[in-house]
């Protein structure tokens, strides 16, 4: 079974120095976590020509030699299990609401 994966990660540049947040959207098979090269794949689709920098920091750098002006760090991988749970609660607390009850005696 796929599920979605919002990989949130932020571009800094150099020059001018800034930082922008963005997130991007692959589909995981199962249980386990994005692979570098998926995520490579997912910065890629969202127009950053990149590699790995540092994989184990989740880093990553542009695979052009002289646009070393910006680098990529993933910073949270989202799957939506939290959100899931917390919506699931709100639901079972809805229907309480509907369900039909004795009179009190």
């Amino acid at each position: 079974m796929e599920r979605e994966c919002i990989v949130h990660f932020e571009v800094k540049h150099q020059e001018p120095q800034e930082v922008k947040h963005l997130h991007g959207l692959l589909y995981v098979d199962g249980k386990r976590e994005p692979t570098v090269d998926e995520l490579t794949g997912c910065l890629q689709a969202c127009g950053f020509d990149v590699r790995p920098d540092r994989p184990e920091k989740l880093t990553f750098k542009p695979t052009l030699p002289g646009e070393d002006d910006y680098r990529i760090r993933i910073t949270n991988l989202d799957f939506g299990d939290q959100e899931e749970e917390q919506n699931n609660e709100v639901l079972r607390q809805l229907a309480k609401n509907f369900v039909r009850r004795e009179p009190e005696l």
